[in-house]
C-alpha cells in the first residue's frame, strides 16, 4: 500500500501519507500489552484544507484491528477534520483542559498537619496500588463503553504498579504517620523548562486531610527550585480536580482538547 509506511523505529509507529497530507501515529507499547491489541496515539498531522474527507478511507484501510487515541486542540482544529475522524470511526470520549501554574501563585491549603510528610520516591515498591489507583473514576477510559469501569479501574492500578521512576519520571509520595497516603508524578523532558504534573491520587481514607495540598506544595517548591513551569491535564467534567488545581495556582488555560477513541 503506497500511502502507508511503517517506520523503522522499534516502537512501530505508523505514518499515513497522501498528496501533501500526513498522519503520524505513535505506537503505545504499554497500552498494547494492557488491551491486548495494537494501540496507537495520533502524534502529529498535517491535513490541507480540502483533504479532510480522505482521512476516512486512509485510516480505515490501515487500522483493521487496533485501539487509537486522538487529541485535537479546539482552538486550531477545523470542524471538517473532526467530522472526517468521526466518519473514520472515532468517537468523542472527553474534553481535556491543560492548565499552567504561575510560580508566583500561592497555594490554598488546609490547616497544616504535622503528621504529613512528603518525599521523592526513587523506587516504586510496596505502595497500596489498589487503593491509590482505584480513586480514578472520571478518566477518558471510564467514559469509553468499550472498556468499562472494571477494566478502566484495573488500568490505573496497573499503570501505577508498573511506573518506573527516573531522573525524568518523578514519583512523589505523601505519608501520614508513616503510612502511604497519596502520590503525585511529574514527567520532565530533557532540555525543557516545562514539566507535566499527572497521576494525582490520595487514598479515600486520607482524603480531606490536606494530603493533596501537602503534595502539591512540595512539588511546586521543587518546580520553583529547578526553574520548571508546571502544567497539568484534567477533564472538564472533573470539577473537583479543576478546583484543586486552580486553588494550587494553575490558573491559566493553555488549551482545551477534544479526545477521541477508535476501536476496530
Amino acid at each position: 500500500m503506497k500511502d502507508v509506511r511503517m517506520s523503522n523505529r522499534e516502537r512501530k509507529d505508523v505514518e499515513v501519507t497522501w498528496k501533501d497530507a500526513h498522519l503520524h501515529f505513535s505506537y503505545l507499547e504499554w497500552d498494547t500489552d494492557f488491551f491486548g491489541i495494537p494501540s496507537y496515539r495520533l502524534y502529529d498531522y498535517h491535513i490541507p484544507s480540502g483533504e479532510e474527507k480522505s482521512v476516512t478511507t486512509k485510516i480505515t484501510s490501515v487500522f483493521s484491528s487496533s485501539f487509537v487515541t486522538a487529541k485535537f486542540n479546539n482552538a486550531t482544529t477545523s470542524l471538517p477534520l473532526l467530522v472526517a475522524f468521526q466518519d473514520a470511526g472515532f468517537r468523542h470520549m472527553d474534553t481535556e483542559i491543560t492548565l499552567r501554574r504561575h510560580s508566583a501563585s500561592s497555594i490554598m491549603t488546609t490547616e497544616n498537619d504535622q503528621r504529613i510528610s512528603v518525599e521523592l520516591q526513587k523506587e516504586n515498591c510496596g505502595l497500596p496500588y489498589e487503593e491509590l489507583g482505584g480513586v480514578y473514576t472520571l478518566t477518558r477510559f471510564h467514559a469509553d463503553p468499550r472498556i468499562g469501569k472494571k477494566k478502566a479501574d484495573a488500568l490505573w492500578v496497573a499503570y501505577l504498579r508498573n511506573y518506573q521512576p527516573s531522573p525524568e519520571r518523578l514519583m512523589f509520595i505523601a505519608r501520614v504517620d508513616g503510612e502511604v497516603a497519596g502520590t503525585m508524578m511529574v514527567n520532565c523532558e530533557s532540555g525543557s523548562d516545562v514539566a507535566l504534573l499527572f497521576f494525582v491520587a490520595v487514598q479515600k481514607k486520607f482524603q480531606g486531610r490536606g494530603v493533596g495540598s501537602a503534595l502539591l506544595s512540595f512539588i511546586t517548591h521543587w518546580a520553583d527550585t529547578h526553574k520548571q513551569t508546571l502544567v497539568t491535564e484534567t477533564q472538564a467534567r472533573n470539577i473537583g480536580a479543576l478546583n484543586f488545581y486552580i486553588a494550587g495556582g494553575f490558573r491559566t488555560i493553555d488549551k482545551t482538547s477534544t479526545v477521541l477513541h477508535r476501536w476496530s
